[in-house]
């Protein structure tokens, strides 16, 4: 049954991965990856990992997709008429989305490979180390990863920051969507 329901899960995580980059709006490309993390923190659960599951469902998709959604509205992506978006022809767009797929999938099979070699899938919890508690989560989080954790916060000040950039340098800032079309009239 376990096994069933592990499945049918990945089934719909990978599902609402490939939505997340085969659908043409970005908004209904985040909604998919909420659905990803939903499959994602039920997975968690079946792991024995409860803090980690309630963890992915309220920080990422609660807190994360809701900067996400931000920014795509800040940005208002649209193509143009040429159908470029960014200036890039649609043609080198999917060019450039299956080369970057493919160094994924290669990445992954190295990975896997590599953990048949060896043996090694993890490092295992120490002896009466409780696995998916918030104190076991810390240790790791605030110690053995915390050079990584911090990388990510700043990725994450320069992704929205870089957003904000993108859209004050194209003439499309926060005026345009808030009503300061009509004080300029």
């Amino acid at each position: 049954m376990a096994l069933v329901a592990f499945l049918l899960l990945s089934l719909v995580a990978i599902a609402g991965a490939l939505l997340v980059v085969m659908n043409r709006s970005p908004i209904y490309s985040a909604l998919s990856l909420v659905g990803v993390f939903a499959a994602t923190a039920v997975l968690y659960l079946m792991l024995s990992a409860p803090f980690l599951a309630v963890l992915q469902i309220l920080v990422y998709a609660g807190a994360i997709m809701v900067l996400f959604v931000f920014v795509i509205m800040l940005l208002s992506l649209r193509e143009d008429e040429s159908g470029e978006l960014f200036g890039l022809p649609t043609g080198m767009r999917r060019l450039t989305a299956v080369v970057l797929s493919g160094l994924l999938l290669a990445q992954f099979a190295f990975l896997g490979g590599t953990m048949v070699v060896t043996g090694k899938t993890g490092t295992p919890p120490a002896d009466g180390e409780a696995l998916g508690t918030a104190v076991a989560l810390g240790e790791r989080l605030y110690q053995a990863y915390l050079v990584p954790f911090q990388m990510v916060g700043i990725l994450l000040l320069v992704a929205i920051v870089g957003a904000v950039a993108i859209t004050r340098r194209h003439g499309r800032g926060l005026e345009g969507h808030m009503g300061g079309e009509e004080e300029q009239a």
